[in-house]
Parts: structure tokens; C-alpha cells; sequence
């Protein structure tokens, strides 16, 4: 099967590809940057340098794609991040589209489901939703909480103060998943 995955040198995608068996699987990798991903590259994953956001490097990158891994980068130097996971969300529509892909697995967010103003950036995902599902038959998003990968970073100083800090109330339930 022909995997094509985005988002794969972050704290997602670099613990999701090791997670695909690269041997029985045929693994195309998008990066900005690939000298990040020399290990993936040694074990027999392709891997394409490229933009998102270039329409013709897409229809390439999903050249006989089965399964499409849709994680559309945030850009915190965007001027309109909004607007930039539409046009995201636009060319891998277009790729998608132009070359069939049968599957979308779109890593979207909790609360994207919502159409309000008051989302903030999380409206970026909504509309990224409601055009990537039209990019082919079956497309499936993943409204995640918060993943557990994103505090490793932070993990000296959770483990220092022995307290994990949210802009959330104790009081509420938030869903935590880890990527494996």
C-alpha cells in the first residue's frame, strides 16, 4: 500500500512513521527540510522536499497514493493562519482529487466540529474539514484533544514541579492520546 504522510518531521508525524512498516508498505514522506529525515530515508522511506501550498508538488507527492496522512502544519508566521489551512486544505483537495486517493486520514482538532468565530485558530481546522472531505471517498478526521508528544519538551518541568499546566479548569475532562 502507498502511504503519503505530511507533518512527519514534528512531534506527530516523526512518532507516527516508525509505527508503519516500511516493508510491506510503500512510505512517501513531505517535509520542508529533508535532512531531518536521513533515518527514514536509510530504512527505504521516500522522501520529497517540498511546499504544501505548490499545487503541482502535491499532485507528485500523491502519485498513486492509496492513503493520505493529512496534517496541515500551523504556521505561526502566517499573517492569516486561517486562511493558509484553507489553502492547505485546497491543493491536497486538488492532489487528492487529480490522483484518486481512495483514503484521507486528516489530523484535524477537538472543536473543529464547530462552526464559531470563537474557536480562534481552531476555525482554521474547521474549514480545512469541510474541504479535504470532498477530496475523496473515504476521509476520516481525527479530532484529537491533546496529544501527549506535544509536552515532551516540557518534560523536565512537569517533572520538576510534578504538575502538568492547561489553560483548561481541573474541573473539566480533556481528552489526552499519544500518537503510538
Amino acid at each position: 500500500m502507498k502511504i503519503v504522510i505530511t507533518g512527519t518531521t514534528g512531534q506527530i508525524g516523526r512518532h507516527l512513521t516508525p509505527l508503519l512498516d516500511i516493508e510491506e508498505n510503500e512510505i512517501t514522506l513531505i517535509t520542508r527540510d529533508a535532512s531531518k529525515l536521513q533515518n527514514e530515508a536509510a530504512k527505504g522511506a521516500k522522501v520529497l522536499e517540498g511546499d504544501m501550498l505548490d499545487e503541482a508538488f502535491m499532485i507528485q507527492a500523491l502519485s498513486g497514493a492509496e492513503v493520505y496522512f493529512f496534517l496541515p502544519p500551523p504556521n505561526f508566521a502566517s499573517s492569516d493562519m486561517i486562511e493558509e489551512y484553507k489553502a492547505l486544505a485546497t491543493v491536497s483537495k486538488e492532489a487528492a482529487l487529480e490522483n484518486k486517493v481512495q483514503r484521507i486520514v486528516h489530523l484535524s482538532t477537538l472543536g473543529a466540529q464547530l462552526d464559531l468565530e470563537e474557536t480562534g485558530l481552531i476555525r482554521g481546522q474547521h474549514f480545512a474539514e469541510k474541504i479535504i472531505r470532498e477530496a475523496a471517498p473515504h476521509v476520516v478526521h481525527l479530532r484529537n484533544g491533546f496529544f501527549l508528544e506535544n509536552y515532551l519538551p516540557s518534560a523536565e518541568s512537569i517533572t520538576g514541579a510534578g504538575q502538568v499546566y492547561l489553560p483548561v479548569s481541573s474541573e473539566a475532562r480533556y481528552p489526552f492520546v499519544a500518537t503510538k
